[in-house]
């Protein structure tokens, strides 16, 4: 996601700036490669945990491990490394708990006087825009521009990105002019989607709670989700769309709730309903990921989450 390759921007930079060599390795939650991980000395985690039912295998080795999603909070504290709040997403806590440290234990004369600025200016607000497109502070002044910045990050390639920052600074900042053209479009995409979704309400004795539900196939997900919320007036909204994944099919849902106009602790955990299905995240925006799912339909998808749904909102 934008906020993990982001994450790993600010920590590439910053092992690179104090000589620090560094082997990265992109794991999304879930897959083969996280679930399959092995403890080892020297590990950092950002915007990820060890594997939440293994956590205690890496007890021994005591990683440094910085997260904000609620699902893997046990493994966070657990692990004794840093959980993020509401306001905090990986890459802000890869500034504050990795650059930022690193950079500061420098010696004064071991960077001058010019190449001090960008690491506590530059690289911070890229850590801040970061978290408001993660978080989805869409009330923010400057939510727009972090979308368009975020959207970028997908438009250059993660690779690509990493490869550079070992190297030395990006321009972001040349990068807002394309950033705001490719999200105003994303929207758009995502608006004209969101007229085609399938929506139900689900009853739960006097209250009903209105549930859309849609086929994602552009890269859109998140706008997609919120066009439902925001423009159709769902309490839970749901996208998909199917991927190849290790040679398997997979089905790829994301979940999103009102509590980004309600408020932390509002009326739609999602990260509950997603932990049902066997994935996670956070209060408002949550996924799972299906196996051999190509003989589901839009039905059954709906159904699995609004029965996951009526759990959650029966406890």
């Amino acid at each position: 996601c934008p906020d993990g390759t982001a994450g790993a921007m600010i920590c590439v930079r910053a092992f690179a700036v104090v000589g620090m060599d560094v082997e990265l390795e992109p794991i999304q939650y879930d897959e083969p490669a996280h679930n399959e991980l092995e403890p080892a000395p020297g590990q950092l985690f950002v915007d990820i945990t060890p594997p939440v039912h293994r956590w205690r295998e890496w007890e021994e080795f005591d990683p440094i491990v910085l997260d904000h999603h609620s699902t893997a909070r046990k493994a966070v504290e657990g692990l004794g490394g840093v959980y993020g709040d509401s306001n905090q997403s990986g890459a802000s806590l890869a500034y504050e708990h990795v650059m930022l440290p690193l950079i500061m234990s420098l010696p004064k004369s071991s960077l001058a006087a010019g190449d001090w600025s960008p690491y506590t200016t530059w690289w911070k607000e890229f850590a801040r825009m970061a978290m408001l497109r993660d978080t989805w502070k869409e009330d923010h002044e400057e939510f727009e521009k972090a979308q368009g910045m975020m959207r970028c990050l997908g438009f250059h390639g993660s690779k690509n990105l990493i490869r550079d920052c070992r190297n030395g600074l990006i321009d972001i900042e040349g990068m807002f002019g394309l950033g705001k053209k490719l999200h105003d479009n994303a929207v758009r995409k995502a608006e004209l989607l969101a007229r085609g979704a399938h929506f139900e309400t689900v009853e739960l004795g006097t209250r009903t709670f209105k549930f859309g539900i849609l086929n994602c196939t552009d890269n859109v997900v998140s706008e997609a989700c919120h066009s439902l919320l925001n423009d159709h007036g769902c309490d839970l909204a749901a996208s998909f769309f199917y991927k190849e994944d290790d040679g398997d099919g997979r089905l790829h849902v994301s979940l999103r709730s009102q509590q980004h106009e309600k408020g932390e602790g509002g009326e739609v955990d999602v990260s509950k309903v997603a932990e049902i299905l066997e994935g996670g995240g956070r209060q408002s925006t949550a996924g799972f990921r299906l196996c051999e799912a190509r003989n589901k339909s839009m039905q059954d998808l709906a159904d699995m989450i609004s029965d996951a749904f009526r759990s959650v909102m029966r406890k």
